[in-house]
């Protein structure tokens, strides 16, 4: 074998390292290529996904948007007729009426409470998804507010001939602070879905100290029925929105299906969580906590009287309701004049401004949703005159935007129809000159 050249190997082993550092710069150029490629793909692919997630994101916010309109709009048409009947029964109710007629009247102002029971529950259900529920935090007497609610849902277990028992905790201090509305709200929906589910045999509301110190008390409520039950497949979907056990439930039975959602939403917004046992055919008990704080103020009860026998001073005030709706003109006129106030009428913004520009009135009632001139524009006119009486939103609109705007808007407060009479005549006398 020929002796191999010292320098030829060298040069041979420097061109094989060059050769390596040449392929292994292509091999990183492709790579880099390759990634440089992928990136762009990915870059691409993320764009459009964020343009998906854009119009996705937009479609449902035009589609929460349509569902709130939708709702107010609803709400205001169904509650505007709802209020006419309510009014007019209302008083009808009070005019004395034939002992054969009472049972009738009391009918149809139950059955349109009921119905707007459901109108609310829809709008509730609205306003919790959209997280515009809030509770608030007032003193309230809790033993009088229980009892209320008890003997109100009796006479509805008396109809169908059930039992309904009260165990109440005579431990628990009268006075607490909370929200007795939503309280209130909690309880005639659970109470009401177990008189509703059970045909025969007997409803429990049981309230029960469960803990309690020297500022505070926590509270178990326990709402339990001999009913039809719940099957145990169905009971992790029972608390869902428009759920109910099975679709023949909802034929049988009635009702939207949302009670229990909104019954759950409301215990959470107390920080707690409502349970259930449940066996089919034998009934159901519903139980949770809830936390109150003492209460050292003793909450004002407020009894409402029409007085049909007005005093020289509400005589002197004259109240103005202004209304396209011409049966809630004529229920608010008749109302006004029954509680010993003078009423005058506008079916308009245009006669409004008009009739304010010229004579002394003490108080405006306005309707938000007019034609031409809505409430809204009817009271900056009124506010640019120079005039400064004092104006109260009237509406069936229930939305938390139409309750922000009004704020806004030089309101001095808001009125939902359909209204308690005691709450216009209490505003009345609030804010009447």
């Amino acid at each position: 074998m020929d002796k191999i050249d010292l320098n030829t190997l060298f040069q041979f082993n420097l061109f094989l390292s060059f050769l390596g550092e040449f392929l292994i710069m292509l091999m990183f150029i492709r790579v880099n290529h390759e990634l440089e490629n992928s990136y762009v793909v990915k870059a691409e692919e993320l764009n459009d996904s964020l343009r998906e997630l854009s119009v996705a994101k937009e479609k449902a916010e035009k589609a929460a948007q349509s569902r709130s309109m939708f709702l107010s709009s609803m709400s205001h048409e169904i509650r505007t007729p709802i209020n006419s009947i309510i009014g007019f029964t209302n008083i009808i109710l009070d005019d004395d009426p034939k002992e054969e007629h009472k049972d009738f009247l009391s009918m149809i102002q139950f059955s349109s409470k009921n119905l707007l029971v459901i109108i609310n529950d829809i709008l509730d259900f609205n306003k919790m998804e959209a997280g515009k529920v809030e509770l608030e935090f007032i003193p309230f007497d809790f033993q009088s507010l229980i009892h209320k609610i008890y003997h109100s849902m009796k006479v509805k277990a008396d109809e169908k001939n059930l039992e309904f028992k009260l165990e109440i905790d005579e431990g628990i201090s009268k006075f607490l602070i909370g929200d007795p509305n939503r309280l209130t709200q909690i309880l005639i929906n659970l109470i009401s879905n177990a008189i509703k589910f059970t045909l025969d045999g007997e409803i429990g509301l049981v309230v029960k100290l469960e803990e309690g110190s020297n500022d505070k008390v926590i509270v178990r409520f326990i709402v339990r029925d001999t009913g039809i039950g719940i099957p145990e497949k169905n009971q992790k979907i029972i608390f869902d929105h428009f759920s109910q056990a099975d679709s023949s439930t909802s034929r049988k039975f009635g009702g939207t299906g949302l009670g229990l959602s909104i019954v759950k939403k409301l215990v959470e917004l107390y920080g707690s969580n409502i349970t259930l046992e449940s066996k089919e055919g034998e009934g159901s008990e519903f139980s949770f906590l809830l936390e109150f704080a003492k209460s050292e103020l003793i909450p004002e009860e407020n009894r409402f009287v029409i007085q049909k026998n007005s005093s020289n001073q509400r005589k002197n005030k004259t109240i103005l309701v202004v209304d396209d709706n011409e049966l809630n003109l004529k229920v608010a006129f008749q109302f006004i004049r029954k509680c010993g106030f003078e009423c005058q009428l506008a079916s308009n913004g245009k006669e409004a401004l008009q009739i304010v520009s010229k004579e002394k009135i003490s108080l405006v009632l306005m309707d938000l949703q007019m034609p031409d001139w809505d409430g809204f524009v009817t009271t900056e006119k009124i506010r640019a005159s120079g005039i400064f009486t004092p104006i109260i939103a009237l509406t069936a609109d229930v939305s938390i935007d139409v309750s922000n705007h009004v704020k806004r808007s030089g309101f001095l407060d808001i009125i939902h129809k359909p209204f308690l009479p005691e709450d216009l005549v209490n505003k009345i006398e609030l804010y009447a000159e």
